[in-house]
């Protein structure tokens, strides 16, 4: 189980992203809807890279029902750490975790950053997000100074640059 302490470790370290932005289909879902891309995550004081570190980002078009979703996330030790959802119209109720904390019992839209708990082993406890929306190119950047990794470029899946697998 990952610890508070740890996630705030590895959260407050400065990081940079060692692997491209590449999207693929995302397994287990609608191949014409979801895509994701992973990237291997390193501490910038070390040389080698971070077991079990890595950042995801999820993207489902917009389809006829549901709108466009987008979700950036740290993962460590296979645990979502710290995340933005981005999902316009859904909702999500802090049930799981978070006990004690100001919006714990309490609903809020789809628009929000997830943040790890003492208790919430695999589930993070969401706020509201604090930050204007805009592009997924300036969201993309927001996570990232949040999560304190270094800046790197963003490639929207539908302009398949550098390359949609």
């Amino acid at each position: 189980m990952v610890t508070l302490a740890e996630a705030q470790s590895v959260l407050s370290r400065p990081k940079v992203l060692v692997s491209d932005m590449k999207w693929t289909t995302k397994r287990g879902k609608i191949e014409w809807a979801w895509f994701e891309s992973r990237m291997l995550v390193q501490f910038s004081d070390e040389v080698e890279v971070a077991e079990q570190l890595y950042v995801l980002c999820q993207w489902r078009k917009k389809g006829q029902v549901a709108g466009e979703h987008w979700k950036f996330a740290v993962f460590y030790q296979d645990k979502r750490i710290y995340a933005f959802d981005i999902q316009p119209g859904a909702y999500h109720f802090n049930d799981k975790a978070g006990k004690g904390r100001p919006m714990y019992g309490q609903g809020i839209d789809g628009e929000h950053e997830h943040t790890w708990s003492a208790d919430g082993d695999g589930y993070g406890y969401a706020e509201p997000l604090q930050v204007q929306l805009s592009t997924p190119e300036i969201n993309w950047l927001v996570f990232l100074k949040r999560a304190n990794i270094g800046s790197t470029d963003f490639f929207h899946p539908d302009n398949n640059e550098p390359e949609l697998i």
